[in-house]
């Protein structure tokens, strides 16, 4: 008897350490792709020193933030980007998305439908046309 007891107890302790190690393994996994957002947005900000009129620059540093968990912070390039090109598509989107994920959902509508009704890109027109889909159907079970 007292060896299947301490044949459990092994086991459970192996368990235990097991999933430690994995907890470990994911925190480090977190703090990696922290690392590289951080290191992008770094780039980017540089770039952006260098060439302060860059709108696709600004875009992509608002993508960035924004995986990053950067929301005010992608808000600014997103509109930032919009005031030196007004027609940049990509900028639309990613303005949009990270207003709706604010919960400005009428600010990120207006984003959508732009893309809709002004430009022609078909990638970014069929993914605001999703969006908007997908917002009124969380209007309609609201």
């Amino acid at each position: 008897m007292r060896y299947w007891i301490g044949f459990i107890a092994v086991l459970i302790v192996g368990a235990a350490a097991f999933l430690a190690y994995q907890a470990r393994q994911k925190a480090k996994s977190r703090n990696a792709s922290r690392l590289q957002l951080d290191l992008a947005i770094a780039q980017l900000t540089m770039e952006l020193r260098r060439n302060p009129k860059n709108a696709a620059g600004y875009g992509k540093r608002g993508i960035v933030r924004q995986r990053n968990g950067d929301l005010p912070g992608a808000l600014a390039d997103f509109e930032r980007a919009l005031a030196l090109d007004p027609n940049l598509t990509e900028a639309h989107y990613h303005h949009g998305a990270a207003l709706e994920q604010k919960g400005d959902l009428a600010a990120a509508e207006k984003e959508f439908n732009w893309i809709l009704d002004v430009s022609r890109d078909a990638y970014y027109g069929t993914a605001a046309k999703n969006r908007l889909d997908q917002m009124h159907g969380k209007k309609k079970s609201g």
